[in-house]
């Protein structure tokens, strides 16, 4: 029987495919973004449009997707959600690239289920209520460690890249060495959200910046300043504005472009670079 340190010599790192967190604000691009993936399938949440529209005007080709609804009076959807996973992780197919659209709304449709079925409707703060003492989002947590985050890494397993998209907001941060300052986070119960980030190889936040042009105006010649334009971005690390990482060494920020396929170029561009870089220090040293 080998010992722990033959083991340890043998052991050879396998490539991987990634788990990526897109998160941004509505009408940014984040199906459009995912659907230039290798060979998508987009698990959506209830009343997702968003891809639907995309192939209504033709912006992406056709691509095999579910809506995940709850039947009347029911909260079914979050059970068929997972044997989705279940089905992608162990049946045959040819799928590399499995979607979440949005997943900020596959949690909200969680959350619904916890209510209603193990607090019994119950959102109040009393014992025996949704929110005594944070009861409801601890119900929800340990749900998304031993039932979602397992099966998002048995297909991942398998060799297929797992995108997750969350809509976003904005959470008032505590500074405890200075003013306090406003951060795009997922629209996620702040618990869930910090722990899909943890788990996630890369959280990339799609943000748009607007294009001033200056203008002297009035009395005093007082510069003024109207929008011409926008520059959209793909933040890639943390920072006090927004919640981000990668474990790639990607820099800051990546064009996001003006579509979509623009996106997923520069994405894949960067890593590639990011890659050659590596190779040539590991060759110099």
């Amino acid at each position: 029987m080998k010992s722990f340190l033959e083991k340890l010599k043998a052991s050879k790192p396998v490539a991987q495919k990634d788990r990526i967190l897109i998160y941004g604000t509505a009408g940014i691009g984040k199906s459009e973004f995912a659907a230039n993936f290798r060979k998508p399938v987009f698990l959506m949440s209830q009343g997702e449009t968003g891809l639907l529209k995309l192939m209504e005007y033709g912006s992406v080709p056709e691509i095999p997707f579910f809506e995940f609804r709850n039947e009347s009076g029911k909260h079914n959807a979050i059970d068929d959600y997972l044997t989705a996973l279940d089905d992608l992780a162990t049946g045959q197919h040819d799928h590399a690239t499995v979607v979440t659209d949005v997943f900020s709304g596959i949690v909200e449709m969680l959350r619904q289920k916890v209510l209603h079925e193990d607090f019994k409707g119950d959102d109040g703060k009393k014992e025996g209520g949704f929110n005594h003492f944070g009861a409801g989002a601890e119900k929800m947590m340990a749900k998304i460690i031993t039932e979602f985050l397992p099966r998002f890494d048995a297909i991942n397993s398998k060799g297929m890249t797992v995108v997750l998209l969350c809509h976003s907001e904005t959470k008032l941060i505590q500074n405890p060495e200075g003013a306090d300052y406003m951060k795009y986070i997922t629209a996620m119960p702040e618990k869930i959200h910090n722990r899909i980030v943890n788990w996630a190889d890369m959280a990339l936040f799609c943000k748009s910046e607007p294009i001033l042009k200056g203008e002297k105006a009035g009395f005093g010649d007082k510069m003024t300043y109207k929008a011409v334009g926008e520059n959209r971005l793909i933040r890639t690390v943390d920072s006090p504005a927004s919640a981000g990482k990668n474990r790639h060494g990607l820099p800051a920020e990546i064009e996001m472009g003006s579509s979509g396929t623009d996106a997923y170029r520069n994405l894949v561009a960067a890593l590639k670079e990011s890659k050659e870089k590596k190779t040539a220090v590991t060759a110099a040293s």
